[in-house]
């Protein structure tokens, strides 16, 4: 193989591989999803991540997966069931680290005492992680609003709280629809207990990466 033809034939692996690393997104009327991740500052071990996103058009159902390789998911023993209250949250702090998603603002800030809810903008739902959905290392909930509550848009509002030890390997998904449009993200990584937005390496991906050396190590050299 000649130098010029084995360095498009690397530089057509890379853009494969550029492919590959990119999350599957099908960007509808949620235009958005980010995570801020921070360490529990009441929980020693522990990395809170707060899921928001930006919609138009009506928010109707939405679905979040997690498969831990390693690792676990922080459910807190005294708040059970339900969605951390302020009063509770104030006599036990590390319940503001609880997981669980939700619609709006339900919550206290595990960051920014004293403790006051988050300004929620519209009426919400919320369903606490419960340790019971956890098969074998993963978890999946669905989740929408009520009947009869109509979210029309939102910006950098928030869907679910999910805190991880720090040894947490894995991966997750998510899938959403506002304006009657899909959106999705999914294969995304969780490392060192941090949700990305980038996927896990695949076969796949990491074929490309292994013929992508063989061919630059055959590469003649000037």
């Amino acid at each position: 193989m000649g130098t010029r033809s084995c360095w498009r034939f690397g530089f057509f692996l890379l853009c494969v591989a550029g492919l590959l690393g990119q999350p599957t997104a099908a960007r509808g009327q949620i235009t958005d999803l980010s995570i801020t991740s921070a360490p529990c500052p009441h929980l020693d071990g522990f990395v809170v991540n707060q899921l928001r996103i930006d919609f138009e058009g009506q928010l109707f159902g939405q679905e979040l997966q997690v498969a831990l390789d390693s690792g676990a998911i922080y459910q807190d023993a005294i708040n059970d069931n339900r969605v951390p209250l302020l009063a509770s949250v104030n006599l036990f702090p590390s319940m503001a680290c609880d997981s669980f998603v939700g619609i709006g603002e339900p919550v206290p800030s595990p960051f920014d005492p004293p403790w006051s809810p988050w300004p929620g903008d519209s009426t919400f739902d919320e369903v606490l992680i419960i340790r019971d959905d956890f098969v074998d290392g993963a978890w999946d909930i669905a989740w929408a609003p009520s009947t009869g509550v109509v979210i029309d848009s939102g910006e950098d509002y928030f869907i679910a709280q999910v805190t991880l030890s720090e040894d947490a390997e894995g991966s997750w998904d998510y899938s959403g629809n506002a304006g009657g449009q899909p959106f999705q993200i999914a294969g995304a990584s969780i490392s060192g207990g941090v949700m990305r937005l980038v996927p896990e390496p695949t076969t796949m991906s990491l074929l490309v990466l292994s013929a992508l050396s063989v061919a630059a190590g055959r590469c003649p050299r000037a």
